[in-house]
């Protein structure tokens, strides 16, 4: 079994930068537009209805300053979406260890990681994870 080094949230935001052509995955998974979704916003009462685990997540579009401020339940579900779409597969597992690194990523205190989209930094921590192949 491998190691896992841990990195400060400092180098992991350097950690970006090195990353730009992961950018693409993120892109693909916001449907690579700005447009304005017809759907209706969630109401945060969607997490709490929900029944599993990887329901009711709102954060994809959102910045790290989202995901610090966040409940428990909207990460894990937010990481869980990013999971299936990345690989393909719903592991709770997974969705727990990439709710972790995105948590300790959002601490940075410098502006341009804090500031980072969620989608962004999510695709990172997978690559650092070896979720998705860098």
């Amino acid at each position: 079994m491998t190691e896992k080094k841990k990195m400060s949230p400092k180098e992991v935001g350097q950690g970006i930068l090195g990353l730009v052509l992961m950018f693409g995955i993120s892109w693909a998974f916001l449907g690579g537009s700005d447009e304005k979704s017809t759907e209706p916003a969630r109401e945060p009462t969607a997490i709490k209805e929900s029944k599993n685990w990887y329901e009711g997540g709102t954060l994809h579009k959102g910045k790290l300053a989202d995901w610090k401020k966040a409940t428990t339940e909207n990460r894990l579900a937010t990481a869980g979406d990013f999971i299936a779409k990345l690989t393909g597969d719903l592991d709770i597992s997974k969705a727990i260890e990439l709710k972790a690194c995105l948590t300790t990523f959002s601490k940075g205190a410098e502006e341009e990681i804090i500031n980072q989209k969620v989608a962004e930094a999510a695709v990172l921590c997978a690559a650092q994870l070896g979720y998705i192949s860098q």
